[in-house]
């Protein structure tokens, strides 16, 4: 017999796909646990432990909230899961009149790959299998073209299976690429495009709103504060850093620190309590910022910046000789 959690668990964040819940052994809360299916990430296992309270298990960075919960009452629950981004095993092959059969590990599940074929004229066929399922198929063609292709479960391969010279010909020659959808990551205090850091594109000019966060609820004492210490302006500044793209986290709070002790300087040296005072809120303002910006340093990387679509380091086979380019 299985022992299940109330349905409400099942409505979680938009950011998890997938979440099974049963228990591993009847009438033991402990017992039960949820598999949460982060987009691009590895699986995420959430037990319920015996203080009936959700925690989580993995080796990936991940929050989750702390919440003491009553299976028989409960209306509502919420999780988030992120993780490192998983590997992305781009590859490209070709052949020729050999039939070729290969199962590929993308490194990720819940993503999706952009699949890039061609023929040319003597007519072949490529099928695209996932999860033992048929995704993606040419037809007998001898074209060339390309698709998105959606790793909606849990695995992580793709299996390619190329059939040339479908119509009866011969002396073809034929090739695929699989190629990941590059992300935007923000972590080690930058954010950058996959997992050879590329750069990002700026996408939309740096924009600023002064002192306080975007939706902060503490926005009505940091603004009048900002405001009369003379700190607008760096506040501005350190806005319009936070949404260069590939700029450093740290060096944009370090700045800030810089430019509003020296805002202090430039209105209070006269009036040493004053400086003292502003000196000190210089130091509140940015160990605030420095201790819990993080989130809003992503944020405004994701809004103005963006991955370019150059290719990146890739595996490329060719019968049995395998070459990197």
């Amino acid at each position: 017999m299985t022992v299940k959690i109330p349905d409400t668990l099942r409505t979680v964040s938009i950011y998890i796909s997938d979440v099974p819940l049963q228990a591993r052994s009847v009438g033991h809360l402990s017992n039960f646990e949820i598999i949460a299916y982060v987009p691009g990430e590895e699986s995420s296992i959430v037990p319920l432990n015996t203080n009936n309270s959700i925690r989580l298990k993995r080796q990936i960075q991940t929050t989750v909230g702390d919440i003491s919960i009553d299976p028989n009452t409960l209306n509502e629950f919420s999780i988030q899961s992120s993780g490192t981004q998983g590997e992305c095993n781009e590859q490209s092959v070709s052949g020729g009149d050999t039939p070729d059969d290969r199962t590929f590990n993308i490194g990720k599940s819940n993503t999706k790959v952009v699949f890039t074929y061609g023929t040319y004229t003597v007519k072949d066929k490529i099928d695209v299998y996932y999860m033992n399922q048929p995704v993606f198929s040419t037809g007998c063609v001898g074209a060339s073209g390309v698709t998105t292709i959606s790793l909606d479960g849990t695995d992580t391969r793709l299996q390619v299976i190329v059939s040339p010279n479908c119509a009866g010909e011969t002396g073809t020659a034929w090739y695929y690429t699989i190629e990941c959808l590059t992300t935007l990551i923000c972590e080690d205090n930058v954010c950058y495009c996959g997992v050879y850091r590329r750069q990002s594109s700026q996408t939309s000019a740096p924009s600023s709103n002064g002192c306080g966060g975007q939706g902060s609820p503490w926005n009505f004492i940091v603004q009048p504060l900002g405001s009369a210490w003379e700190f607008t302006s760096a506040c501005d500044a350190h806005d319009r850093c936070y949404s260069t793209c590939n700029k450093l986290r740290s060096e944009c709070d370090n700045n800030f620190l810089s430019d509003m002790m020296s805002s202090c300087t430039t209105h209070w040296n006269d009036d040493p309590d004053r400086l003292r005072a502003c000196q000190w809120w210089a130091g509140k303002f940015y160990g605030r910022v420095h201790a819990s910006g993080a989130s809003f340093f992503a944020a405004a990387q994701e809004e103005d910046c963006d991955c370019t679509s150059k290719r990146r380091r890739r595996s490329v086979t060719n019968n049995n000789a395998m070459l990197t380019t």
